[in-house]
């Protein structure tokens, strides 16, 4: 029987046969897009001890992409390896593997291509489910769905369109909320709404969907 977890080409489900063991060869933190959400965006700002206006202007291109220096490696790619290990996005928790959330809500994997020379060692001991635990990637998870939630929400909302992530809203775009920069949309929040600002990132996170909640039900509500 063909591996289906060997192809990169396969969809297969959480409990396929599957391990990977990183040899910390570094070679798969170069020339890759990694893009991150506001909650990991938050994390990484807290993880360089600065705000996320700062983080989004000092290590993002293209306004949701990690920078990457000269050379293509990550700007946050060291000598020893990944310097904000603890705080590191979603996609690189799963890596080698990529999640796909289906429109019916079933979630499956695929085997993405490692780098040509990279040493990684793929094998068949654990399951997909067994690897990903040992990432840890649970409070991740719920994030990246929360906000993929909220952004089909605030496409259907401003550019009349679910899918339409590229396309030009109405000119007048002042009203549009904070998505990426969390510090500044939960300051400006809390203070509309007389609270003090929490300092538990999990929260911070709640409140910021909060807040573009609000603007959501006000802005379909005028529609």
């Amino acid at each position: 029987m063909a591996d289906e977890a060997a192809d990169p080409r396969s969809r297969f489900s959480a409990e396929t046969p599957f391990s990977y063991r990183c040899a910390r060869c570094r070679r798969c933190c170069h020339d890759k897009l990694i893009q991150v959400n506001p909650y990991e965006a938050a994390r990484l700002a807290r993880n360089r001890g600065i705000s996320t206006t700062a983080f989004l202007r000092d290590f993002l291109e293209g306004s949701v992409y990690l920078r990457r220096r000269d050379d293509g490696a990550c700007v946050f790619l060291g000598d020893e390896g990944c310097t904000v290990h603890a705080d590191r996005p979603l996609v690189c928790r799963l890596y080698p593997l990529g999640r796909h959330v289906l429109a019916s809500g079933e979630v499956n994997f695929s085997r993405l291509e490692p780098h040509s020379h990279s040493e990684g060692v793929f094998g068949r001991e654990g399951t997909v489910t067994g690897y990903l635990a040992s990432q840890n990637i649970e409070r991740f998870v719920a994030a990246a769905d929360r906000y993929l939630a909220l952004l089909s929400r605030l496409n259907r909302v401003w550019w009349g369109s679910p899918n339409e992530l590229d396309g030009e809203g109405p000119e007048d775009d002042a009203g549009f909320p904070e998505l990426m920069d969390l510090d500044r949309a939960v300051a400006q929040y809390c203070t509309e709404q007389g609270a003090p600002e929490p300092l538990d990132i999990e929260e911070r996170m709640r409140l910021h969907i909060a807040s573009v909640e609000q603007w959501l039900d006000a802005n379909e509500a005028g529609s």
